[in-house]
């Protein structure tokens, strides 16, 4: 290869920086959970953190922390928490997967414009919807869609630099090790969340179809092949690491098992309806891809086919989980795609520029003109928005934490149970967001969203009260403004427990018998 010039380096570099910039500043803004700039931890983004601190203390999830995210979310989150324990360390992990995400966009950019690096401004320009999307869909930050940004956009890449190429030689035999990259970012993504691989299912449909159309069975069987090694080698480490540990079926069942009675948490009907009613902004902007074709008249059957399966398969991905607003994160791609679409026709010799001019002015009104909309729409969802809608409305919050944890004697503090969620200030207290900020580690792996599990498993009910029974915690913590549920629960605390102390937001219980200060 090549050595690269001085000339050649610095524009790189420029490039880069410039990405690094707008990562950190994005993080920093639109990360609440992990933002060193305010007092949020997040409920989802606490969990995480909490279940990547217990590893660093020797616990595991699916034994010691009951969840239906995958392995490799917990190890992305682990490998922060080795780095520097705390927000900080979340957030650094965060930088370097937006960076990577962010440096992968402009290679697709760049592509479109025929490699030239001249077009930074143009560049930008399409990163602008993209990250304004992005602003509400990361509700707070630190979540799984965040994580698959990176491997659906280069699936992205991957696939409009086949399409491009292919038009250009006539030869539409697909690059069996691409072939291997898609089965190895699906099997990833599976294992943190099977539905964060919607873009890469888009792909794959487009390609088949392609090399079907072609008669290419070969190329077909020997891409489907590398596909499934791909998946393999993605699945196996996991999968080795928890059978080692004898938790290869605990893992198996969280995830998959539990986590589709999980998507099953609602009727399909009050999710179109919540859809239709909260969230078209991101439907529209799924549905650019499309817009782009329409409006240059594109007659490429492939872009139709890989626009229509984006926006399809992004559809089916949000609905099969319970519709929150985090879940549309994974439009971006699509967004990317329409941008891509964009450059590529832009640049056609045969339009003509007042043309251009008007599709760029239509273009601009999609991207932009729903963002208001989806800002009031999603308020009442997005942590991000209601944050800084009404900054340091949560300042308070660790402080109270802090305070109950300092009621417990120290050598007693491995001991503490929280169970039950409350709402304060707008904002959604969890356990594991109690943990966290109150520097302590669970003592039942049903450390977070009990109601919730005992409502999807009532056998999860009869194993925390008769844990709690037993009084193998001496200390539960409950929030004052919650009735504590479901019943089974309530008695076991009533019978086994007494107050202890309490302040503005929870409540402290000793065991009975537990009355040291």
């Amino acid at each position: 290869m090549r050595k690269l010039t001085k000339k050649e380096w610095i524009p790189l570099a420029l490039r880069a920086g410039i990405w690094a910039a707008v990562t950190v500043v994005f993080l920093l803004l639109f990360s609440i959970s992990t933002s060193p700039l305010t007092n949020e931890y997040g409920t989802d983004s606490s969990f995480f953190v909490l279940v990547a601190q217990g590893m660093t203390r020797g616990m595991l999830p699916y034994r010691d922390f009951f969840d239906m995210k995958g392995p490799y979310l917990f190890l992305i989150e682990y490998i922060g928490q080795l780095f520097r324990y705390g927000k900080v360390g979340a957030i650094c992990v965060q930088c370097f997967n937006l960076f990577f995400t962010l440096c992968i966009m402009d290679m697709i950019f760049l592509m479109q414009t025929g490699w030239s690096g001249r077009n930074l401004g143009m560049e930008l320009l399409c990163t602008a919807p993209v990250l304004l999307a992005a602003m509400v869909s990361f509700d707070g930050g630190n979540l799984t869609e965040e994580y698959a940004l990176p491997w659906l956009m280069l699936a992205v890449y991957f696939a409009l630099g086949y399409l491009k190429k292919s038009r250009e030689s006539g030869d539409w035999k697909h690059p069996v090790r691409i072939g291997f990259y898609y089965g190895f970012a699906f099997g990833f993504l599976a294992m943190i969340r099977i539905t964060n691989a919607a873009a890469i299912g888009a792909v794959i449909l487009t390609i088949c179809v392609g090399l079907l159309v072609k008669n290419e069975w070969k190329n077909l069987l020997s891409n489907g092949m590398m596909f499934i090694a791909g998946c393999a080698a993605a699945l196996a480490p996991a999968c080795i690491f928890f059978a080692c540990h004898g938790l290869l079926g605990q893992m198996l069942t969280q995830v998959f098992l539990f986590g589709f009675r999980y998507s099953e948490g609602g009727d399909l009907a009050s999710k179109i309806e919540m859809l239709c009613s909260d969230y078209m902004a991101f439907v529209y902007l799924a549905m650019l891809p499309a817009a782009v074709l329409l409006l240059y008249r594109v007659r490429d059957w492939r872009k139709w086919l890989l626009a229509a399966s984006a926006f399809a398969i992004f559809l089916a991905a949000v609905l099969m989980g319970n519709v929150y607003v985090h879940y549309f994160t994974l439009c971006l791609p699509n967004i990317v795609l329409a941008m891509a679409f964009w450059l590529e026709e832009m640049k056609l010799p045969q339009r003509r520029w007042d043309l251009k001019k008007a599709v760029v002015i239509v273009l601009a009104a999609l991207c932009f003109l729903p963002m208001s909309d989806l800002i009031q729409s999603t308020y009442g969802t997005s942590d991000t928005v209601r944050y800084w809608k009404s900054i340091g409305a949560g300042r308070w919050k660790r402080d109270y934490c802090l305070d109950i944890a300092a009621r417990i004697p120290e050598d007693e503090r491995d001991s503490v149970y929280a169970y039950g969620m409350a709402t304060y200030g707008g904002g959604m207290f969890s356990c594991a967001n109690f943990y966290v900020q109150a520097q302590l580690l669970p003592s039942h792996r049903y450390c977070d969203w009990q109601e919730h599990y005992i409502e999807l498993n009532p056998q999860v009910g009869d194993e925390l009260a008769a844990w709690l029974a037993e009084e193998n915690p001496k200390w539960v913590v409950v929030p004052v403004e919650y009735e504590i549920a479901p019943e089974q629960i309530a008695g076991v605390i009533r019978a086994h427990y007494h107050e202890y102390e309490r302040n503005d937001i929870y409540i402290l219980y000793a065991a009975n018998g537990n009355t040291q200060k």
